[in-house]
């Protein structure tokens, strides 16, 4: 189904689990489109009784792709310009983004919801938090950041691999190398992901420029919002931050800055987890989300 935004902007959104259980609002990354959550993972929390709303972000998915095209010297100039923390240009920012969930969960009626959000995901649910303290009843942030470039910068092989990746690339065979890639600078040691998933996936892959064009217009954005840490000490939400400790995209630091800044925050710091969520992992991370959730029931509003 599709909810209307008052901005005029449709997020696509895919509901699982219990239509009368609390609404859990999930989402997804750079360029990622709503079924790459791994399904022990929604399947996991479906189980423990909760609505499931996975939204897609603008530009990316079944949702709206917006104009301007960026080519690679404005990517690689605006990666240059964040790391001197000067002003980075962008059609939108993570806030936009943030206000887009929110109209969302107003056009599905949701007046207090549970939020987690993967990497960009992530840094979106904390600027909902903060924007709107009274709707989240708890955040979970995986494998996300603050945008400070001292604790987020990884691995130069794991950001070239991001930023020269080819999701959604015309032939089978150029995307299957591009998501090898991807994989192999970013994927979790320890979790490989096994061939069937790498196939599935390959299978629903949107085809063209449109993906890159939409991925590198969410790069931007999170580019152009900066640091956000003074920002993010802002929230009050009662947090769960999970982080891969093998992580070469978003090191681990940035998982233990995020929980650092925001009081009360609890760190999960997952074991030969990387940049990336295998099936194998979903269930463990299922659960410790939904033992959160539970610890911090919509019923019951945070002081």
């Amino acid at each position: 189904m599709r909810a209307k935004a008052s901005n005029g902007v449709r997020l696509a959104v895919t509901e699982t689990g219990s239509a009368a259980g609390e609404p859990v609002l999930l989402i997804p990354g750079l360029g990622m489109p709503g079924w790459l959550w791994p399904r022990s993972f929604t399947g996991c929390l479906a189980k423990r009784g909760y609505r499931v709303v996975v939204i897609e972000n603008r530009d990316s998915g079944n949702s709206p792709y917006m104009e301007g095209k960026v080519g690679m010297p404005m990517l690689l100039a605006s990666i240059f310009k964040d790391l001197l923390r000067l002003r980075v240009e962008a059609p939108y920012d993570l806030e936009d983004m943030a206000r887009d969930a929110l109209r969302t969960a107003d056009d599905l009626s949701l007046e207090r919801f549970h939020v987690g959000g993967i990497s960009m995901g992530g840094m979106v649910a904390q600027e909902l938090c903060r924007l709107a303290p009274d709707r989240a009843a708890s955040l979970t942030s995986i494998s996300s950041a603050t945008g400070n470039p001292r604790t987020g910068l990884g691995r130069l092989s794991a950001v070239s691999a991001v930023v020269f990746s080819s999701p959604g690339a015309d032939s089978e065979r150029e995307a299957a190398r591009s998501m090898d890639r991807l994989l192999g600078a970013i994927g979790s040691p320890e979790f490989p992901r096994t061939e069937q998933e790498k196939q599935a996936i390959l299978e629903r892959l949107t085809p063209g420029d449109r993906a890159q064009e939409g991925m590198r217009r969410q790069l931007l954005a999170i580019l152009k919002s900066g640091d956000r840490g003074p920002a993010v000490s802002q929230i009050r939400t009662p947090t769960l931050v999970l982080h891969g400790s093998r992580d070469p995209l978003l090191p681990p630091d940035a998982g233990r800055e995020t929980a650092r800044l925001i009081p009360g925050a609890k760190l999960l710091m997952v074991s030969g987890m990387g940049h990336d969520f295998p099936e194998a992992l979903g269930a463990r991370l299922g659960t410790a989300m939904a033992d959160h959730m539970a610890a911090h029931p919509i019923s019951k509003r945070s002081a």
